[in-house]
């Protein structure tokens, strides 16, 4: 019946019927006054000037602003992505197409995202119908009219929502909010920090509490801060419908999670971004030593199924960094075997391992 309406209307297609759709819904709301804001696939030749969401990078960006239709930049700043707040901090909704391509390629390449490359690659086919805006005459673009953080709630319940709001939207307020040239990333993670820890916030506690609730011990509960969540959507469609979408046959196939599911382990309390983790690049080795030793000893302690992997991981990737520090394992074989290390252990990575990268490299640049 449906493909019999579009013939009968003449609309040529799918994309046709959500225009013909779309151009009711304007109409409607036009006639109360109201202005229709649709997520780009609004994006149509016959589609009246509508407010676009932009959500699928620079291109579709541009094909709106040259279409006359006004845009609030959504791409960049989707906070289920469980991305650190660098990322969203450094994605500007003005920058050039090509820059902002060239910021989207970077992703892909980046340490801590390289366990869902494939996944971030697959949304490169939104690239088909690029233009060059440079060709268009400047008066005959509309405006970027501001931006949104995005925070998608399949995973979120009102105990997991504050950590995961608030660990990077201010990174996106900064960057909407702010001229240009505040763009400084370590002296904003330096006011993040204190930003996180006002009492008025209360994560510290919220994070206590629901920790301590699944049977953590104040110790345990230091050590689960150098976990975070594995990245991009492979929380939410887990391994089965992730290689499905990236075939281009998700559906039907069955997510991990539903509207009925619960949130209470650790993996739904803990900061999409570790900070306690970050800052292990900067550590010397004294206080390097320390944190490998707790991590060591962490491994003989009582953890939820899911978390004692990983924890047993991470004493892994303690012993191998003392052994380097005793010198009797090369950088070059501890480079490899922290690659090694940062993969997905269920829902979790661990998140020191980029630092010690970091920490390493920074290491080699001082002997040269």
């Amino acid at each position: 019946r449906v493909q019999q309406y579009i013939e009968q209307h003449q609309l040529v297609d799918e994309r046709g019927l959500q225009a013909y759709f779309n151009r009711r819904m304007y109409d409607m709301l036009a006639a109360k006054n109201r202005k229709l804001v649709g997520w780009d696939e609004v994006l149509h030749p016959q589609m009246p000037p509508v407010l676009v969401q932009n959500w699928r990078g620079a291109t579709t960006r541009d094909r709106a602003l040259v279409a006359g239709q006004d845009c609030i930049i959504s791409a960049g700043y989707y906070l289920d992505l469980f991305y650190p707040a660098d990322l969203h901090y450094g994605y500007d909704p003005q920058a050039s197409q090509a820059q902002q391509i060239a910021f989207e390629n970077a992703l892909a390449k980046d340490t801590r995202l390289a366990h869902v490359s494939e996944g971030i690659g697959w949304t490169h086919q939104w690239r088909a119908e690029m233009i060059d805006i440079a060709d268009q005459p400047e008066q005959s673009r509309a405006e970027v009219l501001g931006g949104e953080a995005c925070l998608w709630a399949e995973l979120v319940d009102e105990h997991t929502l504050p950590m995961r709001l608030w660990s990077r939207l201010p990174a996106v307020a900064e960057r909407l909010w702010s001229e240009q040239d505040v763009c400084d990333v370590e002296d904003f993670y330096d006011r993040l920090k204190g930003f996180l820890q006002l009492p008025v916030l209360g994560l510290e506690d919220l994070l206590h509490r629901q920790l301590t609730l699944v049977g953590l011990s104040s110790g345990q509960i230091e050590i689960v801060k150098m976990l975070e969540p594995v990245k991009w959507y492979a929380r939410l469609l887990g391994a089965q419908a992730l290689q499905a979408r990236l075939m281009g046959k998700e559906m039907p196939q069955a997510r991990p999670y539903g509207t009925l599911s619960s949130f209470d382990r650790v993996v739904d309390y803990i900061s999409p971004e570790s900070l306690v983790a970050r800052d292990l690049a900067d550590c010397n080795e004294d206080e390097l030593s320390a944190h490998l030793q707790s991590w060591r000893q962490a491994a003989n302690l009582k953890w939820p199924e899911d978390v004692a992997p990983v924890v047993s991981r991470l004493a892994e990737v303690a012993n191998c960094m003392q052994k380097y520090l005793e010198g009797t394992l090369s950088r070059q074989q501890l480079e490899l075997d922290l690659q090694d290390a940062y993969q997905p252990l269920g829902e979790y990575m661990l998140a020191p391992v980029p630092s010690l990268l970091i920490w390493l490299q920074r290491q080699k640049e001082q002997v040269l």
